[in-house]
């Protein structure tokens, strides 16, 4: 919270607060859920979560936020 609090002086910004935060952008961003909860660290519980080379992943992680943050670049 120490980095949060860096950027964000308002106290009912906390960490999972962000991380819902990113999880709206991603939706509302028309990010599938499989990408979403990859990017969110949020498990679906399916084996095919772990396909994948980490450069793919990666691509793809870094694409979606593109979309979800466009102000970002």
């Amino acid at each position: 919270m120490k980095h949060v609090r860096v950027f964000v002086s308002d106290k009912k910004v906390t960490n999972h607060s962000l991380r819902h935060r990113m999880a709206d952008r991603l939706l509302t961003a028309g990010v599938e859920n499989g990408i979403k909860n990859m990017i969110g660290g949020w498990s679906e519980g399916n084996v095919s979560e772990r396909y994948g080379g980490d450069d793919a992943r990666l691509e793809v992680a870094t694409k979606a936020m593109l979309t979800a943050f466009p102000e970002a670049v």
